[in-house]
Formats: structure tokens, sequence, C-alpha cells
């Protein structure tokens, strides 16, 4: 989320300095200062995690504005706070991607909405985002999926 908010904020010219940012950002995290050993070999897999999501949702961050304009009636990404929309972009990109099942895809973004938001923003993204999964179940197949995206 941090990543995607330093990109909204500098657009473009964050991209060379992403990998940097992720780096330093999850090596302060609790996985680096764990206690127990065993969780220390993933910060490697968490910064690539993190890479990858923040490119996927900043590569397809149009298409997801799209789809927040047509389900967040009234609320144009533009009109959000950059947390809230850094949110909705990223539930939507791990629902689309397949990177996380949509629940738990929503839970999380919830939960950071929760912590970094407004008093507002976990009712906010979670009634989105819901309102996005809910789209997509009713389908028979991600193709079929109003949702869809081209990967």
């Amino acid at each position: 989320m941090q990543a995607l908010c330093q990109l909204e904020a500098q657009s473009d010219s964050f991209l060379p300095h992403l990998t940097e940012f992720i780096w330093e950002a999850a090596g302060s995290t609790e996985l680096h200062n764990a206690e127990t050993e065993e969780l220390r070999p993933n910060i490697e897999s968490v910064r690539s995690y993190a890479g990858q999501l923040a490119r996927g949702v900043w590569e397809n961050r149009e298409r997801y504005d799209e789809l927040i304009r047509g389900t967040a009636i009234n609320w144009s990404p533009s009109r959000l706070n950059m947390v809230d929309r850094a949110l909705l972009r990223l539930g939507l990109h791990e629902m689309l991607s397949g990177a996380a099942p949509p629940k738990v895809a929503i839970n999380e973004a919830v939960e950071l909405a929760k912590r970094y938001g407004t008093a507002d923003s976990a009712r906010f993204v979670n009634g989105v985002l819901d309102a996005m999964r809910k789209k997509v179940s009713a389908s028979e197949t991600a193709e079929d999926s109003p949702l869809a995206t081209d990967h």
C-alpha cells in the first residue's frame, strides 16, 4: 500500500525506485525483526510479492478506476483519498489476478483501511470490494466476468 501511495504521488517517475523502496520497507517490518528464524527467509518472497502487486496495480490502475467508478456510485477515484484509492485498487488486483481469494483480498484491504485510512475507510472499502466480489461470483466463469482482466 505504501508503494502504491508513492506511485500515486510521484507517478511513473517513482518506478525506477520501486524495488529499493519495497526492499527497505519490507526490511523494516516485523518479519525482519521476528524472533523466530523461520520467518526471516520469507523476507525475500515478501519483497518480491509486494513488488509484483505494486507493479500489477499500477499497470492496471486505469481499468481498476473504471471498475471503481461503476461500483462506487458518486465516488470517482479522483474524489477518493489516496489510501482508499490504493486499497480499492489493491483489493481489485488481488481478486482479479487470482493472487488471493476474494474474501481474503477484501479482509486484507479492510484491515489496512482500519489502520491507515479515515474513520469511514474500512466500511467504504469493504462495501465497494464486496459489491465487486458479488459481480465476479455471479458470473459462471472468470472469462465471462464483467471484472475479468486481460491476464
